[in-house]
Parts: C-alpha cells; sequence; structure tokens
C-alpha cells in the first residue's frame, strides 16, 4: 500500500512537475510573445516618430522657414526702395495673413512713391521751365535794349517765344505812326520772305501748318499811344498755361517798352536835327542874309547916281544886282530847306502833309506811292528826302502856273 502509494505521489509528482513545466513554459511564451510585441511597438513608435519628426521639419520649412525667408526678403527689399518683391504664401495662417499685409503695403507704397515721383518730376519740370523762360526773359530785355538793328533784336526774341510756348506763325506788325495800314513786320512765318535774301534769323524751308487754328492778338501800347501788335495762332485745342500767358504778357510789355523807347529816341534824335538846322538857319539869316541885304542898298546906292556913272560901270552893276537877287533866292530857298520841320516821326508824315499842301496849290489831288518799309530812312536822311520831294513839287508847280 506504500509502495503503491510511492508510485502515485511519485507519478502524481512527476505530473504535477510536467504540469509546471508546461505552465513556465507557457509563461515563457507569454512573455517572449509580449516582449516580442513591445519591441514590435517600439520600433514601430520610433519610425512612427521618425516619420512625424520628418514630417514635422517639412512641414516647418514649408509654412514658416520659407515664408519667414520671403517676409525678410520682402522686408529687405522695401528697405531698399524695391517694391517689386511679392511674398507668395498660402493658406489662411498667420503667416499668409502676414504676407498678404506686406504685399498691400509695397503695393500702396509702390503707388505712393510713383505718385511722388511723377509730382516731383512735374515740379522738375516746371521748374526747368520756369527757369528758361526766366533766362529767355532776361535774354530777350538784353536782346531788345542794345544797340543792334530792330530786325536783329526781335526776330530771334519772336522765336524763343515761338519755341517756349504752343504758339506758331508769330507776327509782329510795328506801326511807323499810329496807323494800322503803315507798319513794320517781323514774322516766323515759314511762308514768308524776307526783303533780305542775306538774313539768317527767320526760320526757312519750313512748310506751313495746315490747320491754322486760333488767331491771338495782344496790342502794343501805352497810354497814350499804340506802337503795333503781336499776332499769333494756336493750335485748335490747345490753351496757353498760365506760365506761358505770363509769358506772353510779360514780353508784350517788354516790346512795348522798346518801342516806346526806340520812338522817344526817334523824336529825340529828330529834335536836334532840327534844333541844330534852325540854328544853321539863325545863322545864314544873321550873318549871309543881312550882308547880302547891305550889297543889294549899297548897290541901289550906285545905282540911283545913274548918268553920272559910265556904261560899263552901270552894266556891271546891274549883273552885281543880277547876281545878289539870285544868291538872295537861293538863299531863301536854303533857308526854307534849314527851317523845314517833321512833325511826326519817319518820312511818311512829312510826305504826305507835303502832298496835302501841294494838292491844294494845284488844285487836285497829288497822291503818295510809297513802298519803302517804315523807320527804313534815318531824321537826318528824311529832311534831305522830303527837300527833294518839295523841290520836284515846286517846279511842277512853276511849270503848271506858266502853262
Amino acid at each position: 500500500m506504500r509502495a503503491q502509494n510511492r508510485e502515485t505521489v511519485s507519478a502524481d509528482v512527476s505530473q504535477f512537475v510536467a504540469g509546471l513545466d508546461q505552465l513556465v513554459s507557457g509563461f515563457d511564451r507569454t512573455t517572449e510573445m509580449r516582449i516580442e510585441t513591445v519591441v514590435l511597438v517600439h520600433r514601430v513608435m520610433a519610425v512612427f516618430m521618425a516619420l512625424l519628426l520628418v514630417f514635422t521639419i517639412i512641414w516647418l520649412r514649408a509654412r514658416l522657414l520659407q515664408p519667414w525667408r520671403q517676409l525678410l526678403a520682402m522686408a529687405s527689399a522695401v528697405s531698399h526702395r524695391d517694391f517689386t518683391q511679392r511674398a507668395n504664401i498660402s493658406g489662411r495662417n498667420e503667416m499668409a495673413m502676414l504676407g498678404t499685409a506686406l504685399n498691400n503695403m509695397s503695393a500702396e507704397l509702390a503707388e505712393s512713391y510713383a505718385v511722388l515721383e511723377q509730382r516731383v518730376q512735374e515740379k522738375t519740370a516746371g521748374l526747368e521751365h520756369k527757369n528758361q523762360i526766366l533766362s529767355f526773359l532776361w535774354q530777350a530785355n538784353r536782346r531788345l535794349h542794345s544797340r543792334a538793328p530792330l530786325c536783329e533784336r526781335l526776330s530771334p526774341v519772336l522765336n524763343g517765344l515761338q519755341n517756349l510756348t504752343l504758339l506758331r506763325d508769330i507776327e509782329l506788325r510795328v506801326y511807323d505812326t499810329d496807323d494800322e495800314e503803315n507798319h513794320q513786320e517781323f514774322t516766323c512765318q515759314p511762308d514768308m520772305t524776307c526783303d533780305d535774301k542775306g538774313c539768317q534769323l527767320c526760320p526757312r524751308g519750313v512748310l506751313p501748318v495746315g490747320d491754322r487754328g486760333t488767331t491771338l492778338k495782344w496790342r502794343l501800347a501805352d497810354s497814350h499811344t499804340q506802337y503795333g501788335i503781336l499776332l499769333a495762332t494756336l493750335p485748335q485745342g490747345r490753351h496757353l498755361s498760365h506760365d506761358q500767358q505770363q509769358l506772353v504778357d510779360t514780353l508784350v510789355e517788354q516790346l512795348t517798352a522798346t518801342l516806346a523807347l526806340d520812338r522817344h529816341q526817334e523824336r529825340q534824335q529828330q529834335l536836334i536835327v532840327m534844333e541844330e538846322r534852325a540854328t544853321i538857319a539863325r545863322e545864314l539869316h544873321d550873318s549871309i542874309a543881312q550882308s547880302l541885304s547891305c550889297m543889294k542898298m549899297q548897290v541901289s546906292c550906285l545905282q540911283m547916281q545913274g548918268d553920272a556913272l559910265p556904261e560899263s560901270s552901270r552894266e556891271l552893276l546891274s549883273q552885281i544886282r543880277n547876281e545878289l537877287n539870285a544868291s538872295w533866292a537861293q538863299l531863301r530857298e536854303l533857308l526854307t530847306t534849314f527851317r523845314l520841320q517833321l512833325t511826326e516821326p519817319g518820312l511818311r508824315p512829312a510826305l504826305e502833309a507835303s502832298c496835302e499842301e501841294y494838292s491844294a496849290k494845284f488844285g487836285f489831288p497829288v497822291k503818295l506811292d510809297y513802298q519803302l518799309p517804315p523807320r527804313l530812312v534815318p531824321s537826318h536822311q528824311a529832311i534831305h528826302l522830303l527837300q527833294i520831294a518839295r523841290e520836284a513839287l515846286s517846279n511842277a508847280l512853276k511849270t503848271f502856273a506858266s502853262e
């Protein structure tokens, strides 16, 4: 019974040990499987973390670093006044909003700078134009008050005015007197011809503009005298600016002052010539005329002796008396010549007055065909031409009276 029990116990123990071995083996396998699972999970998590890290780096570069670099580059460009750079940031995050704000700011700054640059250019062009106008007025004032002939003074001024304004076909008419029909023309019209073929002051070889435009007029006059008129053509649809209008008005004042000064100097020169001729006439009358009168009285006294003188002496006295009469007549004509007065500047008014005077003497009108340009004949020459004309009229009157 004990032996049997011992075998039974041994078998049970063996079976129990075998069960324990199976249980331990099961625990080992389970533990190993769990360890393998944990290792696998750790590996998977490591790979996932690595992928997540790579994705995070890529995302940060795409969403943060590159936009940040674009924003920095754009800020640097804006600081160097380059407003053409733009930040291309997509999305709806803060960086995209900041990029959009910087793009809008850059566009507004570019527009503002463009407007400011345009204003600066306009102001610069305006100042340069005003500087040209002031320089032109200064040079025109110097040229107009020089001692050069009137054409050499006026033609460059009119050409300069045409270059600085929209005016075309500028023409200046200088009146000889207050008569508008008698004037001297200074023009910038290319289709007009100059009497002086060697003159190069006016533009030539340019065809006239087909569209004439609007004709503008500025009168050159002061409170009591009209010196001329300035004519110009303004193209259709164009208008003079305020600066150009001021330029024309100022130049008209300068031209008026110049013509007034020239006419005053011409009157003064004419008065000087008249005073000199009147002085010569007085001296001739006081000296030669009195001597001739005294000689005529002496000859008359000798002729009163009659038969007391020989025949040859009486003939000689008669010849002397005739010569004295002829000398006296020539002296009267000479005195009349020296006493001629030019009431107005220029030869034409004096000739017209002489024609009116001799028209009354003839009984029919004497016409004047005057084709000389105004102010061509100086005062000291005009008096001689006037005397020649009057002498011719006087001779014609004598011939007419004798017939």
